[in-house]
């Protein structure tokens, strides 16, 4: 009984002893020199890898073995594995193809096992196994493909080549563009000036040629180095705007001769006549805007009331004075003389001081009612003047030193909405990058809402939100100065 017992136990241990003999791996092998394999995708797409694979007998026994295959490729998109089929997987020993192995005692086996036909760019893993008669025997390996550094370096060309163009189209351009059509409307409003004067006399036509040459070189400078300055082309346009009033005061004072009124003519003629870049060229702007009020308020006096009525009270005097010479009416002539006088006097004074002249005006008003009643001269009643505080002048010659210019073209607006598509276009991409390309099951209501509250600024996504055409307009025209 003892020793069937005995027996039993041995058959069990031997039954035991053979099934853990049979579980082990076999160490018959070993793999070696697999780790990760980096590739780089020709210009085509397409990429073949070759991993380097070092197969050894351990046990000192000849063995046979089954080529390695691979097994499980996988892509990382983005976080999540997809499957991918290789188009071929070759085995090569001494750089010729093999379709079985035979290692001798201690022999090792430098293999290359070539994946062929990976065709995007990313990390892929797989095992590679090895089959002996007795087990397979699995290796991990990791494959990183990039794609070619010609396609990388066209896609930051292409970057640096919009960045460029777009900072061009927001700054250079955009700036010139503005300059060129102002200085086209100023020489528009300039020749309008021109029809609006008519023929120009000897001393209107030297300014208004300088003020027309200024702005030929203006726009001569707008495709050179030294390009015009918004303030000089702004200064133009004052003179332009100068030049009319200054015009229609030299016109109003032809006849006038007072030293006030040279003066203010010479103050305004060298702003006019002036360098666009002079360094006191505001203090001649100032100053000559002073002389051209001058100017106007003395020429308007010439056409306001008070000039109306010296005239015409100047016109009976003269016929007056004209029939009582006919007559020997030395009575008459006594009395009206000295009203002529004081006609004169208010005259002269009419450009200069206003009050003065309307002084005068009343003194040979007076003698010319005293005239009437005193001679019995039929004179007829003068008509009244208005009100010394309403008798303003400056209504017909309004001062005008202003810049002209109201708008800045079509081309700009040309510009800007060039600009516009393409940082949309560039928005669209930034959109697709945080919210498309990382999310493999996109599509969701969800999905859709928050690409639209991006799209208005209202959703930040990843870290950013999305500011607007302008805000991400500006990061492109100003570079970046982060490390």
């Amino acid at each position: 009984m003892k020793s069937r017992f005995l027996g039993a136990l041995i058959v069990l241990f031997g039954l035991l002893g053979a099934g853990a003999a049979h579980a082990q791996p076999d160490a018959s092998i070993t793999i070696e020199n697999v780790g990760t394999v980096p590739g780089i995708q020709a210009i085509d797409g397409g990429v073949d890898l070759d991993v380097p694979l070092d197969v050894r007998e351990a046990t000192g026994k000849a063995v046979d073995l089954s080529v390695p295959t691979v097994l499980g490729l996988t892509r990382d998109a983005n976080g999540s594995q997809v499957t991918v089929t290789a188009s071929a997987v070759e085995v090569l020993r001494g750089g010729k193809p093999v379709t079985k192995l035979h290692l001798g005692p201690y022999e090792r086996a430098n293999l290359i096992v070539r994946i062929e036909g990976l065709t995007d760019a990313g990390t892929y893993t797989a095992q590679i196994a090895v089959d002996t008669a007795a087990t397979e025997l699995k290796t991990p390996v990791t494959v990183k493909v990039r794609s070619s550094v010609v396609v990388a370096a066209l896609l930051i060309a292409l970057g640096v080549g919009l960045s460029a163009v777009l900072r061009y189209l927001i700054g250079t351009y955009r700036d010139a563009v503005r300059l060129r059509a102002r200085i086209d409307l100023l020489g528009m409003r300039l020749k309008g000036i021109r029809t609006e004067l008519g023929d120009l006399d000897r001393q209107e036509q030297p300014t208004t040629d300088s003020v027309k040459g200024q702005l030929n070189e203006l726009r001569l400078r707008l495709d050179s180095d030294t390009p015009p300055t918004a303030g000089e082309i702004d200064e133009c346009g004052r003179k332009v705007s100068g030049l009319l009033s200054y015009i229609q005061c030299l016109r109003a004072l032809s006849d006038v001769d007072d030293d006030a009124v040279r003066s203010n003519v010479l103050t305004v003629q060298q702003w006019l006549d002036a360098d666009l870049d002079s360094d006191d060229i505001t203090a001649q702007r100032v100053a000559a805007e002073k002389a051209l009020t001058d100017l106007a308020k003395a020429a308007n006096a010439l056409s306001g009331p008070l000039a109306a009525a010296i005239n015409e009270l100047r016109g009976r005097i003269e016929g007056l004075l004209t029939s009582s010479t006919t007559t020997g009416r030395q009575d008459a002539i006594d009395i009206l003389t000295p009203a002529r006088a004081a006609l004169d006097q208010a005259s002269a004074a009419l450009t200069s001081d206003t009050a003065e002249a309307r002084k005068h005006y009343e003194m040979a008003s007076q003698t010319y009612a005293n005239a009437q009643s005193r001679l019995g001269m039929q004179m007829g009643a003068l008509r009244a003047l208005p009100p010394a505080d309403t008798d303003k002048v400056g209504d017909t010659i309004a001062v005008d030193v202003s810049n002209p210019l109201r708008r800045t073209g079509n081309r700009a607006r040309n510009a800007d909405i060039a600009v516009a598509v393409l940082v949309a276009l560039i928005a669209v991409v930034l959109g697709l990058q945080l919210l498309w390309v990382t999310n493999l099951a996109w599509g969701s209501s969800l999905d859709m809402i928050t690409a639209f509250l991006w799209g208005l600024g209202l959703q930040p996504v990843g870290g950013t939100v999305f500011g607007g055409l302008g805000a991400l307009r500006d990061r492109i025209a100003t570079p970046s100065t982060r490390g």
